[in-house]
């Protein structure tokens, strides 16, 4: 395999390298786009629950239905969120795991100071985990919102 970074083989690797950098830039984007859109619905949703909870004894019957619906949104939009980050972390997977083979060609020529650190490992293996957790975390407050709701349905206005 040539060396020489004017020779075709090296222009083609280059390529893919900055294809696959520009893909994994793109997923980077519509995750963190995905997650702030999450936060802000979750936000919106908690504001509404808490409002009608607060005034549960001066709703007409169904409002405790709607109640009921709220954190139900609030875990589909936590289900369909974990499939994005899951579908995302695999996509960034592969093109990690095909940008290794790329630069395996040229490794003087196609590294950087990011590949050589292995503190960037430990920094998307935390992110990762972080993104993750916050999706478990919603999952669980709604949860134990629709515990505190069932405790409140019934008991007498005080």
């Amino acid at each position: 395999m040539p060396t020489d970074p004017a020779s075709p083989e090296f222009l083609i690797a280059e390529k893919r390298a900055e294809r696959l950098w520009g893909r994994m830039t793109f997923e980077v984007g519509v995750l963190s786009t995905r997650m702030n859109w999450m936060i802000s619905s979750q936000a919106f949703l908690f504001a509404a629950f808490f409002l009608g909870l607060s005034r549960l004894h001066n709703q007409v019957l169904y409002a405790e239905l709607l109640l009921f619906f709220v954190p139900l949104v609030g875990v589909v939009i936590c289900v369909i969120m974990s499939i994005y980050i899951n579908t995302a972390n695999l996509i960034l997977a592969q093109c990690r795991a095909e940008l290794a083979a790329t630069r395996q060609l040229f490794p003087d020529a196609l590294q950087d100071q990011v590949d050589r650190d292995a503190g960037a490992l430990s920094g998307r293996l935390g992110a990762q985990t972080a993104t993750n957790m916050l999706v478990v975390l919603f999952i669980i407050f709604w949860l134990l919102a629709v515990g505190v709701l069932i405790a409140n349905i019934g008991t007498p206005q005080g």
